[in-house]
């Protein structure tokens, strides 16, 4: 007769809490060995600034126990059981959900998950927790938490078009945003119909590293909630920043520097 191993639902509970926040502080060492070959064999002072920019996201997120990034995730949780294992003092499914909230409230990480995808009204804790259940023949509990990224859904500017106005349609919106704008920040490149907007409008593109928000957060000064105070971490806010590490990518000449950068460094 195999032995049963019996694990309680509050030891579960405790050891998600604590991997919601080490997943989201933390960053895996065989990455920031491969962030700091990368800066190594970069020729690109841009490129080179940028894993510099992401190893000091890293340092500052792992001293000060701080998100790497602002999106803090979707709760993924892989779960191999095994048959012999028991969960005593409550439910699997429902320790886990407790670890969540418990994890995503005390590492103040942002909240992603929502009661209905229409409504949207989020439900505050990030649970419930997207779990997925393997049965195996070992004798173990074994859990794995992924903070699965999905970005802000929130909009600067929203539009209704219709089938008919086609992939046309869709470039004349993204160049009246600009026209209004006069400047944006992302962290990707720019269509053509975008830069030759910014060129018209005498707008401007900055650049910023994605994924660096620990680094970023140090430039802030002043927050302050505009719209949608319920959405809480999703809320609408104006920023108030001081030596915001961006920089020109695109200007009001039609000069491209992710363009630029690849020409200056692509072999032939």
């Amino acid at each position: 007769m195999a032995i049963r191993t019996r694990i309680n639902a509050f030891e579960i509970t405790e050891k998600v809490s604590q991997l919601c926040m080490d997943a989201n502080f933390n960053l895996n060492e065989d990455v920031l060995a491969a962030l700091r070959d990368s800066y190594e064999a970069e020729v690109s002072p841009v490129a080179k600034e940028v894993f510099a920019e992401l190893l000091e996201n890293a340092k500052i997120a792992r001293e000060c126990q701080m998100p790497l990034c602002q999106d803090t995730g979707v709760a993924v949780v892989f779960v191999e059981i095994g048959e012999d294992v028991e969960i005593v003092g409550g439910r699997l499914c429902d320790a886990i959900n407790k670890g969540v909230h418990e994890g995503y409230k005390k590492g103040f990480l942002r909240k992603s998950m929502v009661k209905d995808p229409l409504n949207r009204i989020n439900t505050g804790d990030n649970t419930p927790a997207i779990i997925h259940t393997e049965f195996t023949a070992e004798n173990h509990l074994k859990i794995t938490f992924m903070a699965k990224g999905g970005g802000c859904e929130n909009m600067s500017r929203l539009a209704m078009l219709t089938p008919a106005d086609g992939k046309e349609g869709v470039i004349n919106f993204v160049v009246e945003t600009v026209k209004i704008a006069k400047a944006t920040i992302g962290k990707g490149n720019r269509s053509e119909a975008v830069i030759e907007a910014l060129k018209q409008y005498k707008a401007v593109y900055f650049a910023a590293t994605g994924g660096a928000a620990a680094l970023l957060a140090k430039s802030l000064k002043k927050a302050e909630i505009v719209a949608y105070e319920d959405l809480g971490a999703e809320a609408i806010m104006r920023l108030e920043v001081e030596n915001f590490p961006v920089v020109v990518a695109n200007d009001i000449y039609g000069n491209d520097l992710f363009r630029e950068g690849v020409a200056k460094y692509e072999r032939k």
